[in-house]
């Protein structure tokens, strides 16, 4: 049998969607300037005679840096598995854990008029009632978990898939110190299997309840965590697995996120992603609380170009032959039209080429 709840602490989190636009429709939105049609040469001095005072133009400065669009949806905060706790009897609740508490192996998580549940470490759910005689590896497993709590503690019982009378013996060794009646039998609502780590996650019920066999009571939810986001495609595109994002949680903190899958969904226009939390070491390795069902936002970047030289759009003048032509302020006052072929585009950001980093654009 595998180690039972390894260390798991998980925790589990913007700027604005901004769409590329095409180099027409760009200067369409933003009507950066009225046609020249005067200017015939791609770089020409204007020549003209003393250019008016510097301090009568608006400029802009000519910058090297990436560009990038930002994307942003909505997710929703699931914990990779979750199982419930059942009442082991009709009766009325009368102690439950809290949410959030983090649940061991010999925990009591619900108890009903005097029954108690108790966890137990295993992979095998208690799917009937157990007792002397019965043969199986779901009672191996009981086995297995009550000598790990101290039952046997002169190695009496015999690990194996058969319930002999030292096993029933252990049983009832355990049912007396947990108040129950020594039958050296166990309900299969009396215990509640874990394979990992689990926290209380919600209450079904409050104390004081009435309730029947079986009633759903507690969900227990894994430790793990992952935030389900349907994304859609068109900015899906911009992601693979193993992809970093950044989860804002509801008190506005951020944590780093990771993507696990992208599989296409039910609706062909969006791609559901499932991303995981970055493991943040803790000076106590606690476990982090349930977060199921809080609402985060998933942000990240999409590099479109690399140190690339921009110029901010309005800046651009549109001649009425299409071409656009940019005008550099000179230090001594005077002023070179430029003319150039603008690159990618993101937000308010053109790519330029064949100007000086640095270079004091003329805004129109």
């Amino acid at each position: 049998m595998s180690n039972f709840f390894p260390p798991h602490p998980k925790l589990v989190v913007g700027a604005l969607l901004a769409a590329t636009l095409t180099i027409g429709g760009l200067w369409t939105l933003l009507d950066i300037g009225e046609a020249n049609a005067s200017a015939e040469e791609s770089s020409v001095d204007d020549g003209e005679a003393p250019s008016p005072e510097v301090s009568q133009y608006v400029t802009v400065q000519a910058a090297q840096q990436d560009l990038a669009l930002s994307h942003e949806v909505s997710g929703t905060v699931v914990a990779v598995a979750s199982q419930a706790v059942s009442s082991p009897a009709d009766g009325t609740v009368v102690q439950v854990a809290e949410p959030g508490t983090t649940v061991s192996p010999g925990d009591v998580l619900v108890v009903v008029d005097d029954q108690p549940v108790t966890a137990i470490s295993g992979t095998i759910p208690m799917w009937r009632d157990l007792q002397f005689g019965d043969v199986g590896d779901d009672v191996e497993q009981l086995e297995i978990a009550l000598a790990w709590l101290g039952f046997d503690p002169d190695g009496n019982v015999t690990i194996d898939t058969e319930y002999t009378s030292a096993t029933a013996a252990m049983v009832a060794d355990w049912q007396d110190q947990s108040g129950l009646d020594a039958t050296g039998s166990v309900g299969r609502f009396d215990i509640v299997v874990m394979a990992e780590t689990m926290t209380v996650g919600a209450l079904d019920v409050p104390i004081g309840a009435i309730v029947s066999e079986g009633d759903d009571l507690v969900r227990l939810d894994a430790v793990e965590q992952i935030v389900v986001a349907s994304i859609p495609v068109a900015d899906a595109v911009s992601l693979s697995i193993g992809d970093a994002v950044d989860l804002r949680l509801p008190d506005r903190t951020t944590v780093p996120g990771v993507i696990h899958t992208l599989a296409l969904g039910t609706d062909a226009a969006v791609r559901v992603a499932e991303i995981g939390f970055v493991d943040e070491p803790t000076e106590d390795d606690a476990v982090t609380p349930s977060f199921a069902g809080v609402t985060v936002e998933i942000s990240w970047d999409e590099v479109v170009a690399t140190d690339v030289l921009t110029v901010p759009a309005d800046a651009f003048r549109h001649l009425d032959d299409g071409s656009y032509v940019l005008d550099v302020l000179n230090g001594d006052g005077t002023v070179t039209s430029f003319g150039v072929e603008p690159g990618r585009v993101v937000g308010n950001l053109v790519e330029v080429s064949g100007l000086p980093i640095g270079a004091s654009i003329i805004r129109p």
